[in-house]
């Protein structure tokens, strides 16, 4: 019995130990823009999934004809300002969320970038970044480097607090160009607990398997 016990814990920590590497994806709502063909910037139109309140001009558009690799569907978006997209998660202290954003360059690419884009974890209400996770921000000289026709994946991870604990989780892209020499696709958003977190869960299980093990040999 007290072999088996053992065993068990064993079993359970390197469990544990696999899914702390393992990154749970947060499903986002229209992620590479498929559902977007239409968006032509401004009020009179919409980006499914995505606010856009801010967004005084862009376009979703098939550029399937524009990309030889790296685009995901055949949609992507270019856009003046900003949008973003509130999930349907929260945060939960420890855990880091990485958010990553495809750039490409179209093959028409003409006029080199003078800006860049920035991206990153939002307060639901969406007026601000949220306090200490900044944002990535993507130069105009690492935009004109990605050679044309394929994209870049940029990435931003953030490790939720105490303070963030309950409070729901909105990801921004702000845009600072005002042509459109650019396309953006295929956010994503995963979330991966902290190791220590983890390992205090596998103290626990192997903690529990020994208390039993004593109890056994006691009756």
């Amino acid at each position: 019995m007290k072999n088996r016990l053992l065993a068990l814990g064993a079993v359970s920590l390197s469990l544990l130990a696999v899914n702390a590497t393992t990154a749970q994806t947060i499903t986002l709502v229209n992620p590479s823009f498929e559902l977007s063909s239409g968006y032509n910037g401004g009020s009179t139109s919409t980006i499914p999934g995505w606010d856009a309140q801010t967004t005084t001009f862009g376009q979703v558009t098939d550029v399937s004809a524009q990309f030889t690799s790296g685009l995901s569907g055949v949609n992507a978006i270019w856009i003046n300002n900003s949008i973003s997209q509130l999930t349907t998660e929260t945060f939960t202290p420890g855990v880091t969320y990485t958010m990553t954003v495809d750039i490409g360059i179209p093959l028409n690419f003409t006029d080199p970038n003078t800006s860049g884009i920035g991206f990153g974890f939002r307060n639901a209400a969406n007026t601000a970044l949220i306090s200490g996770t900044g944002q990535i921000f993507v130069t105009s000289d690492a935009i004109n480097a990605i050679p044309a026709g394929t994209f870049q994946t940029f990435t931003l991870s953030y490790t939720a607090v105490a303070e963030d604990a309950g409070n729901p989780i909105r990801i921004g892209i702000n845009d600072f160009f005002s042509t459109e020499t650019y396309r953006l696709d295929n956010v994503t958003l995963t979330a991966v607990p902290e190791p220590s977190v983890y390992a205090f869960l596998g103290i626990a299980v192997a903690a529990l398997a020994f208390l039993r093990s004593r109890r056994a040999r006691r009756a």
